[in-house]
């Protein structure tokens, strides 16, 4: 069974159907040609030409004229039309095109008019097996022997073909008969009183010598009573087939030929837009009534379709990539994509060739917009004479925010927060970049499903924790936690205007897969934030988006649910700071997303939830513990935080160099880690000269590999620089 949502390739085949098909609005100029045809009277035969160049509906007009002929024929009881489709360019080899046409007439005319089909055989047999050669000399002998043709035009005839006689057309010209039986033939379609239209398309498909021989045939042989022509064919083709110049200068022989001329009307705009629209709903549903979504129109769709071949070409570079990135990139930017690399190529490349300067990487890392001008300066200078210069400017701007200042219009620019690029996964994220030109998600990022799913207000806590348990065992190309990504994306989803709904299935899933999340190792790229600084980040942002009150509810439980003692910590320690009760050194902006009596609760909470981990001697194993100990000395006002830290460290190496990896910075080196510690300890949750003495005889175990010793000698260091080396030491 077919499926109704699978993407069907669309093909430039012509539209049949008038009242069904007319995309391109041509149903009402088909209809009126339609009725001309069916009630004017050729008793000399007669022809007319429509014009148009490729890609603008010829064959669709002569369809639908031809539709309305039959729905004439079929409402009239006497007059009656018949309508001779003669395709020139399907006759192998191009060679027998006479041949080939008066076969077909013969046919269309019936088994009575036996001396016409005498003159198909006659020709047949005279020509049969000829080359192109034979065919000019066909064209030729029509001319000479002045059937239908003044001499004046067969005199043109000659002096454009300017080739000798053949030596067929002489042994032709030695059969009278066949002359005779074209004369007959005229007789006997004058006294049928049957009128015929011979729909001839795609002349312009043709080469020049087959252009020249079907037209001249038309005019020649092939003009009888009651016979109308009705060719199809860019004029401008036509005229190179005949060598004649695009000048004004007098009649051409083309246009003697041709005895009424319609100008196939240009497709409007609004048309082509529809039809781009009714080809794209799969990729956007109903059009976005949006600023950007206008900008991107008319900034680039606007200039690109401009026939409707050039929707067919859009619309299936679409269906050819959607379904691999169908969630994965924002549907506007892959319509805006596929639209530069099919007609802004030189503007595409760039930005293909370019992803370091679009996202600050590489040598452009460390760069302010004025080192980075000269660069956009260069690519805008090769753009710079052509006419739509300020649309392809507003069109990069668009898609990528950042490029607004550097083009030095910033009215062209479209500004939009990175959060709302990124939610939408623009083309200006390195995901959407990535998945674009990959045709595939990013092994780098993480799918924007998972994200849709982590953040649907249907999800439920187990699936939350699922998804992240799944992303904690991944990592990217450079081996740096891919939970980053997925925090990241998280929470620029809130960082909108308005926000989405925070579910307390999310949030239970942060917190009870966060002492999982605090494992993750650092990444490589020390730029980067640590997975627990931007977990405690992305929570903080998630709970200010909702309103303190909606945050109080949704915080309460999941606080209370919370295994990691020292996450609970962090969100404790957060809270205190945005209401002031802890020294931040936070902006000011950081407004508070709970009141003074929830902080209250929360402390009852931490405070029951230490003392527990305590007393079964796994508040040791946990991997942070600023937070901890400034929660703990906060809520208790003694030195309990501090005795437990010093006693903890005196009795275990692997805790005490958990304790000094959170202490201690590292340096931004190619290399082995560079560590820096100048110490500066809070005396009140730290005991620098027990901790000191710790570090020293831990100095001494073997076990220790070069990382770790290093790690620990850079902290002693700075507890107690050289000058104090063996002096008591004292808090510092």
């Amino acid at each position: 069974m077919a499926n109704p949502n699978r993407l069907e390739f669309g093909d430039d085949r012509a539209k049949k159907n008038p009242w069904e098909e007319d995309s391109l609005e041509v149903a009402p100029l088909a209809e009126r040609l339609a009725k001309v045809l069916f009630a004017m009277k050729a008793p000399n035969g007669y022809v007319i030409g429509v014009n148009g160049v490729w890609g603008h509906g010829k064959s669709t007009l002569l369809n639908f004229t031809c539709e309305f002929l039959s729905k004439f024929n079929e409402e009239s009881e006497t007059e009656k039309v018949h309508r001779i489709d003669f395709r020139p360019w399907m006759v192998s080899g191009h060679q027998d095109l006479v041949v080939a046409f008066f076969k077909v007439l013969s046919e269309s005319l019936g088994p009575r008019e036996s001396k016409f089909k005498r003159l198909r055989r006659k020709v047949a047999k005279t020509f049969s097996g000829s080359s192109d050669a034979v065919l000019d000399a066909v064209a030729k002998l029509a001319v000479v022997a002045d059937i239908g043709v003044t001499g004046g035009v067969a005199t043109g005839a000659v002096s454009i073909i300017k080739r000798p006689f053949k030596a067929k057309l002489d042994e032709f010209l030695k059969e009278p008969s066949l002359q005779a039986a074209h004369a007959a033939l005229v007789k006997q379609l004058n006294e049928s009183n049957k009128r015929f239209l011979v729909t001839i398309d795609d002349i312009d498909r043709l080469s020049k010598a087959e252009v020249m021989s079907i037209m001249q045939m038309v005019k020649t042989v092939g003009q009888l009573p009651n016979v109308v022509y009705l060719l199809a064919y860019d004029r401008s083709k036509l005229r190179d087939a005949f060598d004649e110049a695009d000048s004004d200068e007098g009649p051409r022989y083309a246009e003697k030929i041709i005895q009424h001329e319609i100008e196939l009307p240009q497709p409007s705009r609004n048309s082509l837009l529809r039809m781009l629209d009714r080809e794209i709903k799969f990729l956007t549903g109903p059009a976005p009534d949006e600023l950007r979504w206008y900008k991107l129109i008319s900034s680039g769709v606007h200039r690109w379709i401009v026939n409707p071949r050039d929707v067919l070409l859009l619309t299936n570079g679409l269906k050819f990539s959607w379904p691999a990135l169908e969630g994965e990139i924002d549907p506007g930017d892959l319509l805006a994509m596929e639209g530069m690399r099919l007609f802004d190529p030189s503007v595409f490349q760039w930005i293909k060739e370019n992803r370091d300067f679009l996202f600050h990487e590489g040598r452009f890392q460390y760069g302010d917009a004025a080192s980075r001008q000269p660069f956009f300066d260069r690519f805008s200078a090769t753009i710079s004479a052509r006419p739509e210069y300020e649309q392809v400017l507003d069109l990069l701007s668009t898609l990528f925010p950042t490029l607004a200042q550097l083009s030095g219009n910033r009215a062209l620019s479209f500004n939009e927060r990175y959060s709302v690029t990124a939610t939408r996964r623009g083309i200006a994220t390195k995901a959407g970049y990535a998945a674009y030109f990959s045709l595939s998600p990013s092994i780098n990022a993480i799918s924007k499903r998972v994200v849709d799913e982590v953040t649907s207000v249907s999800v439920s806590a187990e699936k939350v924790i699922e998804i992240i348990s799944f992303v904690i065992a991944k990592k990217d190309a450079s081996g740096s936690p891919m939970i980053l990504e997925l925090l990241e994306e998280v929470r620029h989803r809130f960082d909108v205007r308005p926000p989405p709904t925070l579910t307390s299935s999310l949030l239970g899933g942060l917190f009870r897969t966060s002492d999982a999340i605090f494992n993750e190792p650092l990444p490589e790229d020390v730029m980067r934030t640590s997975p627990r600084v931007l977990l405690n980040f992305a929570v903080m942002e998630l709970l200010r988006s909702q309103g303190q009150q909606r945050a109080e509810q949704l915080l309460m439980p999941a606080f209370r649910e919370c295994a990691s003692v020292a996450f609970c910590a962090d969100i404790y320690v957060d809270a205190a700071k945005a209401l002031g009760e802890l020294d931040s050194e936070a902006p000011q902006h950081e407004r508070p997303f709970v009141d003074t009596d929830c902080l209250r609760e929360l402390g009852v909470l931490l405070l029951a939830k230490i003392a527990e981990a305590r007393d079964n001697r796994t508040l040791r194993s946990i991997s942070a513990f600023s937070s901890l100990l400034l929660a703990w000395h906060h809520l208790t006002s003694n030195d309990d935080a501090k005795t437990w830290l010093s006693e903890q460290m005196q009795a275990d190496l692997p805790f005490s160099i958990r304790v000094v990896r959170g202490l201690v910075g590292r340096r931004v080196s190619s290399g082995p880690p560079e560590y820096i510690f100048s110490g500066g300890l809070d005396v009140e949750l730290y005991d620098a000269n027990a901790m000191g003495n710790a570090i020293e005889t831990h100095l001494e175990a073997d076990a220790l590999n070069d990382d770790e010793r290093y790690l620990l000698r850079t902290f002693l260091t700075g507890l107690r620089p050289p000058q104090e080396s063996g002096s008591d030491g004292g808090q510092s």
